[in-house]
């Protein structure tokens, strides 16, 4: 086997990465109903789409033009460092809650920018929520 002229890692993106493109743009729609709460995720899963299809494209095309398994590695390390390089865009999924630290679930990692847990979330709002009650009371009894 000449690892010049062989394709076999091309056939085998090829076959294989199609499934992983129409996954991540069927997560990328199920996100649309949570456009206030998931923007940025949503936006992070696209990139990872547009990853995927480059490197998808690249394969067919080494497969169509008889090119070797060479051009696909190169585009695959390409795609791979400009996604390492825009990391903080690309996944800003965490496993974590940034304000208790326990484990998140599925909803609150796909779903919630914040990365914080809905309980936990909704004690931030109400405490930002107190100070400003506060100073509007103060000002109202100011005015009268």
């Amino acid at each position: 086997m000449n690892v010049f002229s062989s394709q076999l890692i091309a056939q085998f993106i090829s076959d294989h990465l199609y499934w992983v493109f129409l996954g991540i743009i069927f997560l990328n729609i199920t996100q649309r109903k949570h456009r206030a709460t998931a923007a940025r995720k949503r936006v992070a899963t696209i990139y990872l789409a547009v990853a995927a299809l480059v490197i998808h494209t690249a394969s067919n095309l080494v497969l169509a033009y008889d090119g070797s398994d060479l051009h696909v590695v190169a585009v695959l390390l390409i795609t791979v460092g400009a996604v390492a390089y825009f990391r903080d865009r690309a996944f800003p999924f965490t496993l974590r809650c940034r304000a208790s630290g326990k484990l998140l679930d599925v909803h609150t990692v796909l779903y919630r920018d914040s990365n914080i847990l809905p309980e936990f979330d909704e004690q931030a709002e109400t405490e930002q929520a107190r100070p400003e009650d506060a100073e509007g009371s103060k000002a109202d009894a100011d005015s009268e």
